[in-house]
C-alpha cells in the first residue's frame, strides 16, 4: 500500500510537472513511478507524452511499445491501450521523412480505434492518410522531374558536355536524392573533368544507396585507379563482382589492376596473391549465383537512360502566362462587371495551402521561403512544389506563419504574372489590389496576419474564397442551416447565432441591392412575406434564391449572388470558424 501511494503522488507531481511544461522533471517523477507500480501502464504513456514534447520521438515510441506489450499482458483498459497507440502514432509521424515512413504510424492509429473509438484519433488518422496522399503524390511526381533532368544529363553526357550534365543531375538530385544513378552519372562527369574527389564521394554515396547497383562500384574502382590507388581500386572491383560475377568489364579492369600492381613500386600486395585471391573468390561468388544473385533496383544499361519525364508538368509561371487567373464576368440584371478569380486558381491556391498544413501537421515547415519557381502545375490537375525541403527543426508557430506569408507573395505574384501585361500597362500594385474579389484578398491578408494560430489553418485550406463557383450554392445552404437552425435550438447556440448575425456585411444596402438587380429582383416582390432589412432576412433571400434557382438548375445564379455580394458567404465561413462551429460542418467535403 505504501509503494502505490507513493506511486500516486509520482503521478500527480509528473502530472503538475507536464502541466508546467517542466517536462524533465515530469519524466523523471513518471519513471520513478514505473517502478513503484509497474502494473500501471499510465507511467510509460504519460512518460511518452513528455518526451513527444521534447522532440525525443524515439523513446517516445519506445515508451508506447513497452506500455501496449506489458498493458496486453495485464489485459489493461482499452482505453490505456489505444491512447499508447495514438500517441505512438504521432512521435512516428514525426519521424516520417517520406511518404512509406507514414505506414506504421496509420497502423498503429487504425488499431487504436479497433481499441476505444476517438473523433480526435479518426480525425489524426484522417489527417495522417491525406498528408501520405499528398506526398505519396509528390514523391512520385519528384522521380518524374529528376528523370526529366537526368534525362537531360544523359543528353549533355554523350555531347561530351560533361560541366553542364552534371548540372542537370545535380538538379535532379534536388527532387529525387535517394536515386544512385544520379550519383553514378554525375561521378563519372567529375571523372572527365578530372575532379576525382567528388567523383569518389559521388561514387561511395551511389553504393550506400544501392549496394547492387554495379555501376556504383565501377566509378569508385575508377577514380581509385585514376588516383593510383591500384589495390583499393581492386579490392573495389572484387566487390562490384557480388553484383554481377561475369560482368566483362569489371573482370578487363580487375586484369588493368593487376598490371598495374606488377609494375616495380606498384604496390606491396605480390601478383600471385593477388590471383589466388580473385580465383578463390570467383568461385565462391558464380557457386552463389548458381542459386541466386541479388538483383539490383536499377539495372545497368549501356547508356543508362530510363524514359520516364514529367511530361504535363509546366512550371506556375508559363501556367500563369498561359492561362487567365483573373477573369471579368458580366453581373447578370446589371450593366455591372465583376473581377473574379477562375475556378483553376482557386483550386492551385487551396492545393498549395494543404501542402503546407499537410507538412506542418507532422510538424514540419519550409527550410526556406517559398518561391514562384518552387510551384508546378500538371495538366491532370495536380500542384507539386519542387526544390523544396522541410524540416521539424525549430518548428513552431512563427514558421507556420513565414509559411503562410510567403505563399501569399507567390499566389499574388503568379495572379500578377497572369493579368498585367507590363508591357502596355506601368505596373501599380493598389490598382491590381483592387482587381481582386473582397474574399480573395481577405483570404491573402489571413495568410499574412501575425497573429495566425495553428487552429487557424482550418480556415485557411477550407477558406470560402477557395470554393468552385458549382459548389457554392450547397456550401450556402448547409452554413445556413448550421447558423440558423442548428444554432437556434440552446441557449448556447442562439447566443453564437446572435453575434453571427450581427456581424454579417451589407446591414443596410442588401435589399437595395436585391430589387435593383433584375435577375434577383423577382425573388424580392413576388413573395408572401416581405423582406426587411435584417441580417437574418438578407441570410433567407439567398436562401430561397439558392434553393428555387438551384432546383431549376440556374447555373447564372450563383455568380450573380457572388458578384453582388461578394464578402457574405466569406464571413459566414469567418465567424463560423470564430465560433468554433466550422469544423461541425462538412465543409472540407465541398471543394471538388
Amino acid at each position: 500500500m505504501e509503494a502505490e501511494e507513493e506511486a500516486r503522488r509520482a503521478k500527480e507531481a509528473g502530472n503538475d510537472a507536464y502541466r508546467k511544461l517542466f517536462l524533465e522533471t515530469a519524466v523523471d517523477h513518471y519513471t520513478r513511478g514505473a517502478l513503484l507500480d509497474p502494473r500501471d501502464i499510465s507511467f510509460l504513456t504519460n512518460r511518452a507524452a513528455a518526451y513527444l514534447l521534447m522532440g525525443k520521438h524515439k523513446e517516445c515510441v519506445r515508451d508506447c511499445d513497452d506500455a501496449l506489450e506489458r498493458g496486453r499482458e495485464l489485459r489493461a483498459d482499452k482505453k490505456l491501450i489505444a491512447r499508447a497507440l495514438s500517441r505512438k502514432a504521432s512521435a512516428l509521424l514525426k519521424l516520417a521523412a517520406c511518404a512509406g515512413d507514414y505506414a506504421p504510424a496509420i497502423r498503429a492509429l487504425r488499431q487504436s480505434l479497433a481499441e476505444h473509438h476517438s473523433e480526435e484519433t479518426l480525425a489524426k488518422l484522417e489527417e495522417a492518410e491525406s498528408a501520405r496522399k499528398e506526398l505519396e503524390e509528390q514523391e512520385r511526381l519528384d522521380r518524374e522531374a529528376a528523370d526529366h533532368h537526368r534525362g537531360k544529363g544523359n543528353e549533355f553526357f554523350k555531347q561530351k558536355k560533361y560541366h553542364e550534365a552534371a548540372m542537370h543531375y545535380t538538379q535532379a538530385m534536388k527532387m529525387n536524392p535517394k536515386d544512385p544513378r544520379l550519383f553514378s552519372n554525375r561521378a563519372q562527369c567529375h571523372i572527365y573533368l578530372g575532379a576525382l574527389p567528388q567523383g569518389l564521394e559521388d561514387a561511395d554515396k551511389c553504393i550506400e544507396l544501392d549496394p547492387t547497383y554495379l555501376k556504383g562500384y565501377v566509378r569508385k574502382a575508377k577514380v581509385q585507379f585514376l588516383m593510383e590507388n591500384y589495390e583499393n581500386a581492386l579490392e573495389t572491383y572484387l566487390e562490384g563482382l557480388r553484383c554481377d560475377p561475369n560482368n566483362l568489364e569489371v573482370l578487363d579492369e580487375l586484369r588493368r589492376c593487376e598490371a598495374c600492381i606488377k609494375r616495380p613500386n606498384g604496390g606491396d600486395v605480390e601478383l600471385e596473391d593477388l590471383k589466388e585471391m580473385l580465383k578463390l573468390y570467383l568461385e565462391h561468388v558464380q557457386r552463389r549465383s548458381a542459386n541466386s544473385v541479388v538483383a539490383p533496383r536499377y539495372p545497368c544499361n549501356n547508356e543508362d537512360i530510363d524514359e520516364s519525364s514529367a511530361e504535363g508538368l509546366c512550371s506556375a509561371e508559363s501556367y500563369a502566362k498561359a492561362n487567365e487567373m483573373l477573369i471579368q464576368v458580366k453581373v447578370l440584371g446589371t450593366k455591372k462587371t465583376f473581377w473574379r478569380l477562375s475556378d483553376e486558381t482557386t483550386r492551385i491556391s487551396r492545393k498549395l495551402a494543404l501542402i503546407l498544413r499537410n507538412h506542418h501537421f507532422v510538424g514540419k515547415c519550409l527550410t526556406a521561403p517559398l518561391q514562384v519557381s518552387n510551384v508546378w502545375i500538371g495538366s491532370s490537375g495536380c500542384v507539386k512544389l519542387r526544390g523544396v525541403s522541410f524540416t521539424d527543426k525549430h518548428f513552431g508557430i512563427k514558421c507556420v506563419r513565414d509559411d503562410y506569408k510567403d505563399l501569399s507573395r507567390v499566389l499574388l505574384a503568379l495572379i500578377r504574372i497572369s493579368s498585367w501585361d507590363i508591357t502596355k500597362f506601368p505596373w501599380d500594385y493598389k490598382k491590381f489590389l483592387a482587381l481582386l474579389p473582397p474574399d480573395y484578398k481577405e483570404f491573402l491578408t489571413l495568410l499574412k496576419r501575425d497573429t495566425l494560430t495553428m487552429n487557424d489553418e482550418f480556415l485557411v485550406v477550407n477558406n470560402s474564397a477557395l470554393l468552385p463557383m458549382t459548389n457554392r450554392t450547397e456550401v450556402f445552404l448547409m452554413l445556413y442551416d448550421r447558423i440558423v437552425t442548428y444554432l437556434g435550438r440552446e441557449p448556447a447556440g442562439r447566443e453564437k447565432k446572435k453575434r453571427i448575425l450581427s456581424r454579417l456585411p451589407y446591414k443596410n444596402d442588401w435589399l437595395d441591392t436585391a430589387i435593383a438587380n433584375e435577375q434577383i429582383k423577382q425573388w424580392v416582390v413576388n413573395v408572401k412575406k416581405q423582406y426587411e432589412v435584417t441580417q437574418l432576412d438578407q441570410l433567407r433571400l439567398n436562401r430561397n434564391v439558392r434553393s428555387h434557382m438551384h432546383h431549376y438548375n440556374d447555373d447564372n445564379i450563383e455568380e450573380i449572388l457572388y458578384c453582388e455580394w461578394p464578402e457574405l458567404l466569406m464571413d459566414m465561413v469567418k465567424m463560423l470558424h470564430v465560433e468554433g462551429e466550422l469544423e461541425g460542418t462538412d465543409i472540407k467535403n465541398k471543394f471538388g
